[in-house]
């Protein structure tokens, strides 16, 4: 058993706000685990239309999320691909830029360190979700949920092979018996092979992407590793709309179901990690939601 509070620390970190068509809140809070390794990042109307929503999931030190927090914009907006509105192509070289900048700005005694990140990029016309690592994002869409994200566990299929390939193990679903994700940011030890391209290193910074028509989406829900412990995908995103409906503050919605996620005890297999949770409603031709 890893080291964990005598009592969970339930104390919530909310933030919400409204941009455009759509309102949104976001919670954190630490739980069982010894500090919060965990944070979101919010950019409304960063960039005029566009707004950027990221959930930041820390290994081994803060330096890296930092960075990334002060600097996750700058080097969106300055990408060609963005500026030309190929926003899919653009998040993929964002996630390959961000981490050759690590690599550069920081030395190697912090090489151990590693950052997941869960972006979403909602534009005029369109819904862009990318992520690396175990974070999930649904959303409901055309009266359905529909997963946004694959969650890259080393025991998957296409990750295992690139990890043995590159010599590697998976030995209970850890890469090489230590990190429980096989994509990430940072963790430069795993991307030091000198013989292979960076898309084939035992850990590798490329993130999934997928993209839906704005119009068709009713809501997002972003989550990291810990808040998707004990809900489906189905019921959970019930569950919110039904709340809604009920005329419920988002605010409450999202902090209710985040208690409801963090273990008794110490002893329960689940509830007992860092919990992270960006909730965004679009309200087109509704009375505006509560947040």
């Amino acid at each position: 058993m890893g080291l964990y509070l005598t009592k969970p620390e339930t104390t919530k970190l909310t933030q919400s706000g409204e941009a455009f068509d759509f309102a949104y809140v976001s919670t954190t809070l630490q739980g069982w685990q010894i500090q919060q390794d965990e944070f979101v990042i919010i950019k409304e109307k960063f960039d005029q239309d566009n707004s950027l929503f990221c959930i930041v999931e820390q290994y081994g030190g803060v330096e890296y999320g930092k960075y990334i927090q002060d600097h996750i914009v700058e080097a969106l907006i300055n990408d060609q691909e963005y500026k030309q509105k190929n926003y899919d192509k653009a998040i993929v070289g964002l996630y390959e830029r961000l981490d050759n900048q690590l690599k550069n700005q920081f030395k190697e005694s912090t090489s151990y360190q590693g950052i997941t990140l869960l972006l979403t990029l909602i534009t005029n016309e369109n819904i862009y979700v990318a992520n690396a690592g175990l974070s999930r994002c649904v959303i409901r869409y055309d009266g359905k949920h529909k997963v946004m994200t694959v969650e890259h566990y080393p025991i998957n299929d296409l990750e295992k092979q690139r990890i043995l390939a590159a010599g590697g193990e998976v030995w209970e679903n850890r890469l090489n018996a230590h990190l429980p994700y096989s994509r990430g940011l940072g963790n430069f030890e795993y991307k030091s092979n000198s013989n292979l391209d960076q898309s084939k290193q035992l850990l590798i910074s490329v993130p999934s992407v997928k993209y839906v028509d704005k119009e068709d989406t009713e809501l997002i829900l972003m989550g990291s590793h810990g808040f998707w412990e004990t809900w489906t995908n189905n019921a959970i995103t019930e569950v919110i709309l039904e709340r809604i409906q009920q005329g419920k503050a988002l605010s409450d919605i999202l902090e209710t179901i985040c208690d409801s996620i963090v273990a008794q005890n110490v002893e329960s297999e689940y509830g007992k990690d860092n919990i992270s949770s960006i909730l965004i409603y679009f309200q087109r031709g509704q009375k505006k939601q509560v947040i």
